[in-house]
């Protein structure tokens, strides 16, 4: 059995398992076996399997990251930026929902924050395309600062004053959090659930909020 396992290597392993079959299909016993090692090695690097979980989700959050670039690359307006990348996360989010709900408001969650830290240093080319300056909104784990970082550019630009920009940010992640949950318990129910409709749905719904509050 091999011994000598990196911390990335159990990342791409839990990874590629979860992208395949799915978080259910996810156990320490199965790493093991995929690795070809005691199982018990994981605790070298991580609290447990929870905690690898969150990791190796962030490695979903890929293809978003490189559509937000081209956001930045295409759109000066901050309100229409502020749309762009919501779609983008939408987009990705509910194709995925059980990965993202885990990731942003699960029960281990509350460590988010310091575990994007710990894993951008590992892999620092996945926020290199974001260009420098905009990386900060990435690599916070409070999913409703990261939110609010996004809307000071309203603040800014469309002359959003920093009360309605709180409570916007508040209408906009409760939004989001309904939508996704709508997902999840659809799928629960055994309907699969068209993830483009409900991110247009969602972009609709989105974009009336916003513009109760922005001229």
């Amino acid at each position: 059995m091999k011994e000598n396992i990196s911390k990335e290597q159990f990342i791409k392993a839990t990874y590629e398992i979860l992208s395949k079959e799915g978080i259910q299909a996810l156990s320490i016993r199965r790493l093991g076996k995929v690795m070809d090692c005691n199982p018990a090695n994981i605790y070298r690097y991580f609290t447990g399997m929870d905690e690898l979980v969150l990791y190796a989700s962030l490695q979903f959050l890929r293809g978003y990251l490189k559509d937000v670039a081209s956001c930045f690359e295409r759109i000066q307006d901050g309100l229409k930026l502020h749309f762009a990348v919501w779609r983008c996360f939408a987009e990705s989010s509910f194709e995925r929902p059980e990965i993202f709900d885990n990731l942003f408001f699960g029960k281990y969650s509350a460590r988010l924050d310091q575990i994007m830290k710990e894993y951008y240093q590992m892999y620092p080319e996945e926020l290199d395309m974001i260009g420098k300056g905009k990386e900060v909104i990435f690599i916070d784990g409070d999913f409703s600062h990261r939110d609010y970082l996004m809307i000071e550019h309203c603040v800014k630009d469309r002359n959003l004053s920093r009360s309605d920009a709180k409570l916007l940010n508040s209408a906009s992640i409760h939004l989001y959090k309904g939508y996704l949950k709508d997902i999840l318990d659809e799928r629960a129910q055994g309907v699969s659930a068209d993830a483009t409709g409900k991110t247009d749905e969602f972009m609709k719904c989105l974009e009336e909020i916003v513009f109760r509050f922005v001229a």
